[in-house]
């Protein structure tokens, strides 16, 4: 028994060595979070990953970078704290029609970093949406002006517009940025607008919807979706 308890022991310790001896920090001390892992989007459209970050040992804000080949690529903004989002965007250019693009979205705060890689299908097609689209923004932007002032946005708000879900069977997409907010838009005969705050949020928090597009309902607050359009 003695010989038994004393050969576990051994091993306990053996363990612990071996745990304890697998680099300096076996857990990693930054974690990147982003989102969607897959998209897929057409020649010039604006693919927008939503980033976040935790941090164990420092608290101080994470840098942020992008790399993606054959495209335009950029982050906003530069870097973030834990309580913040970042927008990593990628434009895919001709060159990469008819390939799967790999986005490398990365953070860096002192001495350590991570990675996070996203997928890209880059189809071909032509964004014949974007005139609609800004029809039925107007139409919950007019309404917003009047009945929910409390959040900014009026006519003059300007927009940066892209279509997403290219050659969905089912619904029309789009997405539009100002300064402040996420606008994400579904239509076919009716419509459903989100918001989401775009610094601060990392899935939408105000959504309407416009029961007859044809029939001229006005917009009313309904629940918002659990994720963003992408």
């Amino acid at each position: 028994m003695r010989q038994t308890r004393a050969w576990m022991l051994a091993l306990s310790a053996v363990l612990v060595v071996g745990f304890s001896g697998c680099g300096n920090n076996p857990l990693k001390a930054l974690v990147m979070d982003a989102s969607p892992s897959n998209m897929t989007a057409i020649v010039g459209q604006r693919c927008v990953f939503l980033v976040r970050t935790t941090h164990q040992d420092q608290a101080g804000p994470v840098a942020l970078s992008v790399l993606a080949p054959m495209s335009v690529s950029s982050v906003d903004p530069a870097s973030i704290t834990e309580n913040q989002v970042g927008e990593a965007t990628v434009i895919p250019g001709a060159s990469a029609l008819n390939t799967t693009l790999v986005v490398s979205i990365k953070g860096e705060i002192g001495g350590d970093s991570d990675t996070e890689h996203q997928n890209v299908q880059v189809v071909a097609g032509v964004d014949t949406l974007a005139v609609q689209a800004a029809a039925v923004r107007y139409q919950f932007v007019a309404w917003l002006e009047t009945n929910e002032p409390g959040l900014g946005i009026t006519s003059a708000t300007t927009w940066t517009p892209t279509i997403v879900r290219p050659g969905d069977l089912a619904w029309n997409y789009y997405l539009f940025f100002s300064d402040e907010w996420e606008m994400g838009i579904r239509w076919e005969d009716s419509a459903l607008m989100y918001l989401r705050h775009r610094l601060t949020e990392w899935a939408p928090t105000h959504a309407f919807e416009i029961a007859s597009l044809l029939g001229g309902t006005p917009p009313s607050a309904i629940g918002p979706p659990f994720s963003v359009f992408r």
